[in-house]
């Protein structure tokens, strides 16, 4: 177990680590790399999914990402991909086995390939929280996000008139949120649930969306949206100057 150890520290020992170590703040002198390799050694086994149609990925290969730090630190690239069925994101060590990294509250965000993850509170429906990792459509003071589902849905065997079915993932599924600074994300599903997160812009954000046939469902058009936001919001902050 030593040597374990000793292994994943050397993994992601990185420049300035003492230095860090040696800050008098609390919260800073706990962060370093130690959570991640206890991670390592205790993980238990990832179930591969082998006998089960479809996939759980968003990807189901590997791509260089990398953690992005709340308290500035730099980590390494890494081989990592997101997991949607159990809304983790995974790690290949260097002898291909594979581990969750289990403590979000430490990092900012996930890079992975071209793409990045954060992982953020969000409501499921007015008065319910949860939280969970989302996409990053748009970046800014408002973010466009997505939030992928995959059900498991149960097998069956041969009835009248209807084949037999193996255990499989669900196709994925694709919901649209919008985050506004630290606040929980909340769904992009209905015009309403937007504007009511800008009483001072909601008339002209409701012209906007009129006038430039806004359909807030269509991707494309969703991202249209919170980018002329963000115009707005910071026309807005610079008004107060």
């Amino acid at each position: 177990m030593k040597i374990k150890r000793y292994f994943f520290l050397m993994l992601f020992t990185i420049p300035g680590l003492t230095a860090v170590a040696q800050v008098v703040n609390p919260t800073l002198k706990t962060v370093n790399f130690d959570w991640l390799a206890h991670e390592f050694e205790n993980a238990k086994p990832l179930n591969d999914y082998g006998t089960i149609a479809g996939t759980p990925y968003l990807n189901k290969n590997f791509q260089n990402g990398k953690p992005i730090s709340k308290y500035n630190q730099t980590f390494p690239i890494i081989p990592l991909r997101y997991n949607i069925y159990t809304d983790n994101i995974e790690y290949k060590s260097p002898k291909n086995k594979v581990y969750v990294l289990k403590d979000p509250n430490k990092i900012k965000a996930y890079k992975i390939g071209d793409s990045t993850f954060i992982y953020s509170p969000y409501y499921v429906n007015k008065t319910k929280l949860s939280s969970g990792y989302f996409q990053v459509l748009v970046h800014g003071k408002t973010k466009g996000l997505i939030k992928y589902t995959v059900y498991l849905l149960q097998g069956h065997p041969t009835q009248p008139y209807k084949p037999a079915e193996p255990e499989r993932f669900s196709e994925k599924i694709k919901s649209l949120y919008i985050k506004v600074g630290d606040g929980a994300a909340v769904s992009a599903s209905r015009e309403k649930n937007i504007l009511q997160l800008y009483p001072k812009q909601k008339n002209q954000l409701s012209h906007y969306i009129k006038k430039e046939k806004i359909h807030i469902r269509k991707q494309a058009e969703f991202v249209k949206l919170i980018n002329y936001i963000n115009t707005l919001t910071n026309t807005a902050a610079n008004d107060k100057k």
